[in-house]
Order: structure tokens, then sequence, then C-alpha cells
């Protein structure tokens, strides 16, 4: 049985990336940064990385953009997080495609993070050098900005 409890009846955002290490815990503070209290946001990755915290690289690229990092534990995509979750935002097609293959019924939720600017690259930075690392989490700052101003437009369906 999963932690996972919305302790509110607001929507669930999940986003979803490979280790819940570098990308989608820095996804989910700029969301929750950028939404407000509109919306209950949570990370998870398919094969999370077994660490206590978020990569230091993260948690700097936050702390430089004046955003305080909190306490993150990685944790594992799951059926009861996708059953609660009204919006899915997965880091690439391959997450993506393993998400629709393992919870087929839920596959209309899962949707690219990047949808509004595909231009902006948010691979995995994992093995990147700082430089390269903190352009792909530039990236994934500008394309929660633009997704946050479509979700709090309601324009996302």
């Amino acid at each position: 049985m999963d932690n996972f409890h919305n302790k509110n009846s607001k929507d669930t955002i999940l986003v979803v990336c490979y280790a819940n290490y570098c990308r989608s815990p820095v996804a989910e503070i700029l969301l929750e940064n950028f939404l407000g209290d509109t919306f209950y946001v949570i990370s998870a990755g398919i094969k999370p990385y077994q660490s206590a915290s978020m990569d230091p690289r993260s948690i700097n690229f936050l702390i430089d953009k004046n955003i305080k990092p909190k306490i993150h534990n990685t944790k594992a995509c799951s059926r009861d997080i996708i059953m609660k979750s009204k919006y899915i935002f997965c880091f690439s097609e391959s997450i993506r495609n393993q998400l629709t293959e393992e919870y087929v019924n839920f596959r209309s939720k899962f949707r690219l993070i990047n949808t509004y600017d595909k231009s902006l690259d948010v691979s995995d930075p994992f093995k990147f050098k700082d430089k390269e690392y903190n352009i792909v989490m530039n990236n994934i700052f500008e394309t929660c900005k633009i997704l946050a101003s479509n979700l709090l437009q309601q324009d996302y369906e």
C-alpha cells in the first residue's frame, strides 16, 4: 500500500521521470510554486533511485532560482497514485509508453510534460556535466511555467 494521500479535495498532478531523483522532484516543486494551492502536486519514478533526497545539483538549481527545496524521498509510480491523479505528466515518450503498457485503463491520463513546447529538451540529465545539467533544469523551469499557465487557465484537457 502506498503512502500517497491527498489531504484535501484539490485535483492531483503527478509528474513522472525515470528515477524520481533529478527531474520530477524539481518539477513537483516548480509546479507547486507556479500553481500555488490550486492543485496537489506529487512526483514519482518508474525505477526510483535509492536515495534519501534529490540530486544535489537539483537542490542547488532550485536555490539559485530562489525557490526553497523541500525534503524529498524518492517513490515509485503505482496504481494507487495513478488512480488518484487527474493529470499525469511524463518526461519522455518511453516513460509514457511504459506507463501506458502497465496501466492500460489509465492511458488517457498520460501526457508529455513538454506538450506545449516540445523544443524544450527535458531529457534525463543524471550523467550530464553541471553546465548541461543546468540547461535541462532551465528547460524544466520553462516547461513547468508554461504548463502551469495552461493549467490555471484550464486549457488542459
